[in-house]
Formats: structure tokens, C-alpha cells, sequence
């Protein structure tokens, strides 16, 4: 199994949150990409059988950044694929960051 692992890098805790994941789930055998969303090469995004985005918590929801890869996403007719979200924050509305994405990636086909 295959993922990628995609943040936002604003402070760098939302680049730890996905580095430490990424060794987690390697302890399992799984291979883990992890990149920053300005360096996706959404060509290889289809390789991967999972797909995780992270970022941190602007203003109760997710940067702009990572809406807009989301969105591109949901172009590239990725059937098939798990996709998660996780988002850091430095206290109250975390929850909306992190349902806004699973709703937005909810229109991504699975």
C-alpha cells in the first residue's frame, strides 16, 4: 500500500502531525510520501492508494492551499482511494477545519 501525505506548512506542527503519521504507518509496511502542497505533482497522486491532507486551522477551516488541491482532486477521477484529513490548531473551532475538508472531499469519488 501506497500513500501520500499532504500539508500545509504554516508553523510546521502540521508538517509533524504528517511526518510522524508517515512513520507510523511505515512501521506497518505501508510506503508514505510526505510533501507540502506547493510541491504535489497531482500526476503522481493517482499512484497512491491513499490519499491524507493536513493543515492547519485558518480561521476555522483549512488554507486556501489545501481547498484549492482538494478541489483539484476531486478533477482527477480518483476511484477507489481512501482519503483522510487531519488539521492542527492553537485552540477552539478545530473541529471545523477538519469537517469542512471531509466535506469537500466527500464530493472526491471512493
Amino acid at each position: 500500500m501506497k500513500v501520500i501525505l499532504i500539508y500545509e506548512l504554516k508553523y510546521g506542527n502540521t508538517r509533524t502531525v504528517a511526518e510522524t503519521i508517515a512513520e507510523e504507518v511505515g512501521e506497518e509496511g505501508v510506503e508514505a510520501l510526505v510533501s507540502e502542497v506547493s510541491r504535489v505533482d497531482l500526476n503522481m497522486v493517482a499512484e497512491y492508494d491513499a490519499v491524507l491532507n493536513g493543515s492547519p486551522n485558518r480561521l476555522g477551516g483549512p488554507t486556501r492551499s489545501i481547498r484549492s488541491l482538494i478541489d483539484k482532486l476531486n478533477g482527477l477521477g480518483l476511484q477507489g482511494k481512501a482519503f483522510a484529513v487531519f488539521n492542527t490548531h492553537m485552540g477552539g473551532d478545530f473541529g471545523k477545519a477538519v469537517g469542512k475538508m471531509e466535506r469537500q472531499m466527500g464530493r472526491l469519488p471512493g
